[in-house]
C-alpha cells in the first residue's frame, strides 16, 4: 500500500493598512508559519498551541464546502509558528491561506489562488492581509460585489522592512472600535490621492517620498494611541530619516530601510529610551514572500 504524501505549506506574515492603504494595501514579508497536511482517516490537530479546531481547520473544511468537493479528512501539523499574534502581523491571514492551500494540494491543484482568495477574503472580511499572503508581492486590493480585484506592484529590491514587535498586544477588534464612524470627504480624497505617491515611492525605494506618502488621516492617528511606544519609535525614525507606520492594526511597527547602519542606529536609539515594554527587532524582506507548497522530500 502506497504512504500518502505529506504536503508541507509555508504562509507568511503580511503588513497591511500601509499608511493610507487601509483595508487596501498590503506586502508579504520572509516570515513564515509552516503545516504538514496529510491524508487520514479522520481530522486531526498536531503541534499546536491549544487544542480544538482553529482557523488552519476551518479553513480546511471551509474548501471543500465552498467547492462543493467530497470531504477528505487530514492530519494537520503546525511545524513551525514564527508569526506573533494579535501584533499586526496577519496571523489569522496566514492560518486561513494555509488551511486552504492544504486543501488544494490533497485535491490535486483543483482550484488556482485567485479561486482560493474569494473564499479566505469571505473569512477573513477583507483583503489587505490575505491577498499578498497567498499571492505574494505588494498587493492593492478592492473588493466589488464579493470580488475581490488585485494590483500587484513593484517594490525596489534595495528596500527591506525592521519590525520593531513588542510583547504589547493589540486585538483587532479594539483597533477597529478606536476609528471614527465617519471621515470628512477631504480625508477620503486625500488617502486616495496618498496611494499612487506611496506606490510610486516603493517602486522607486526613495525613503523619502515613502515618509511623505505614507502620511495617513484614517487609521494610525487613532490606533497610536493603543500602542505604548508609538511616539517614541516614531520621533527616533525621524530623527534618523527612516519612514515608519503601524503595522496592521498593531502593536507591530514597521520601518522602510535601506542601509543596516541607519537601521542598526535606530534600534540602538530606541534600546537607550525607557520603553514601557521590551522589544523583538526582526529584520524582513519582500522578495518572493508568499504562500507556496511542495510535497515533503521534495
Amino acid at each position: 500500500m502506497l504512504k500518502e504524501p505529506a504536503y508541507k505549506v509555508l504562509a507568511p506574515a503580511t503588513s497591511a493598512n500601509l499608511g493610507p492603504g487601509f483595508d487596501v494595501l498590503g506586502v508579504a514579508l520572509s516570515i513564515n508559519n509552516e503545516f504538514l497536511f496529510k491524508k487520514s482517516s479522520k481530522d486531526s490537530l498536531k503541534g499546536f498551541s491549544f487544542k480544538g479546531e482553529n482557523l488552519v481547520s476551518k479553513a480546511y473544511k471551509e474548501y471543500f464546502k465552498h467547492f462543493n468537493v467530497s470531504y477528505v479528512p487530514a492530519e494537520i501539523t503546525q511545524v513551525r509558528q514564527s508569526i506573533p499574534l494579535s501584533r499586526g502581523l496577519g496571523s489569522s491571514a496566514s492560518a486561513i491561506v494555509a488551511g486552504l492551500l492544504g486543501a488544494n494540494s490533497i485535491c490535486n491543484e483543483l482550484h488556482t489562488k485567485e479561486e482560493l482568495l474569494e473564499i479566505a477574503n469571505k473569512m477573513e472580511g477583507h483583503p489587505d492581509n490575505v491577498a499578498p499572503c497567498l499571492l505574494g508581492g505588494l498587493c492593492e486590493s478592492h473588493v466589488k460585489d464579493g470580488k475581490v480585484t488585485v494590483t500587484k506592484h513593484d517594490i525596489n529590491p534595495s528596500l527591506k522592512a525592521l519590525l520593531f514587535i513588542p510583547e504589547q498586544r493589540v486585538s483587532t477588534e479594539e483597533a477597529r472600535a478606536i476609528l471614527p464612524k465617519d471621515y470628512e470627504v477631504d480625508i477620503n480624497k486625500f488617502q486616495k490621492e496618498r496611494i499612487p505617491l506611496l506606490m510610486e515611492a516603493f517602486k522607486e525605494g526613495d525613503l523619502k517620498k515613502i515618509n511623505e506618502a505614507l502620511e495617513d488621516y484614517i487609521h494610525v492617528p487613532y490606533r497610536a494611541r493603543l500602542i505604548d511606544d508609538y511616539w517614541l519609535v516614531e520621533k527616533a525614525c525621524a530623527k534618523i530619516g527612516l519612514p515608519m507606520t503601524i503595522s496592521g492594526s498593531g502593536s507591530t511597527l514597521i520601518i522602510f530601510y535601506k542601509d543596516n547602519e541607519q537601521a542598526n542606529a535606530l534600534i540602538t536609539s530606541v534600546q537607550l529610551k525607557k520603553t514601557k515594554h521590551p522589544y523583538r527587532f526582526v529584520e524582513a524582506s519582500f522578495n518572493k514572500c508568499l504562500a507556496l507548497y511542495k510535497k515533503k522530500g521534495e
